[in-house]
């Protein structure tokens, strides 16, 4: 009894810390079909590679590759020529490359046909995908029928478990910046520089810091311009702040 004990604690342990240590990230697709275009019957829908991302909705509903007749692939009319859709992709699609097309209805032949190489993959058939690369943090793909979408950041700014504060300065850096962040407890921590797609472009700290305040210098010369983020991690806890570099 004793053994079947420690091996349900064992997993309770190794799950809740799972859970505790996951980063999913939220892109919210936004489409405008503005004045010209109306959505069907079925109403606006998404189709691409979400099931190889493991993609889901916020409610739970995995998302089928290529499937313009999913449920979960259907938008939300938002009532001003504009409809959305949430979906959440697991820390491990960070960097991937997606491939999508928005739809007027659940079927083929209402999907985009002039989205071309500016803002999308050939996809061997004559025409091109939407792709975005799937980003470290929570965002707004925005985007008219046929035409390039952009990419807004939502979650620029989470602070959790026994850190308190992150700030950086200066905002936007130019050559050096210093990262402010102070600790509620003691903690062994890992502290990274990352780029828009979540790829570490530099590790600025790791081990022990006592609770309070704290001060890291470091450079950016080598880094071109964009959006970063500094990411605490400690205990499976994540903590991010945004900034920009702009020389």
């Amino acid at each position: 009894m004793k053994k079947i004990f420690y091996t349900i604690g064992a997993f309770f342990i190794v799950t809740l810390f799972t859970m505790r240590a996951s980063a999913d990230v939220t892109v919210t697709f936004v489409l405008n079909l503005g004045d010209t275009l109306t959505a069907g019957t079925n109403g606006v829908h998404v189709a691409g590679t979400f099931s190889d991302e493991a993609a889901t909705t916020t409610a739970g509903d995995s998302l089928n590759n290529w499937d313009p007749a999913s449920t979960a692939g259907g938008f939300t009319d938002n009532g001003n020529g504009t409809w959305s859709l949430s979906i959440v992709f697991p820390e491990s699609s960070i960097g991937d490359t997606l491939q999508f097309k928005f739809l007027t209805d659940n079927m083929w032949g209402t999907d985009e046909t002039h989205i071309d190489s500016t803002c999308g993959i050939n996809s061997g058939v004559g025409s091109f995908n939407r792709s975005l690369v799937i980003p470290s943090v929570s965002s707004t793909y925005s985007a008219s029928f046929n035409t390039c979408g952009t990419l807004s950041v939502t979650g620029i700014h989470e602070v959790k478990g026994a850190v308190s504060s992150i700030d950086i300065y200066p905002n936007p850096a130019v050559n050096n910046a210093s990262v402010n962040f102070s600790m509620k407890s003691g903690k062994n921590v890992e502290i990274t520089l990352q780029n828009y797609t979540g790829q570490i472009v530099k590790k600025l700290a790791q081990g022990y810091q006592s609770a309070g305040g704290h001060m890291l210098n470091f450079s950016v010369e080598n880094l071109v311009n964009g959006v970063y983020f500094v990411r605490i991690s400690e205990d499976g806890q994540l903590s991010s702040k945004s900034f920009l570099i702009n020389k």
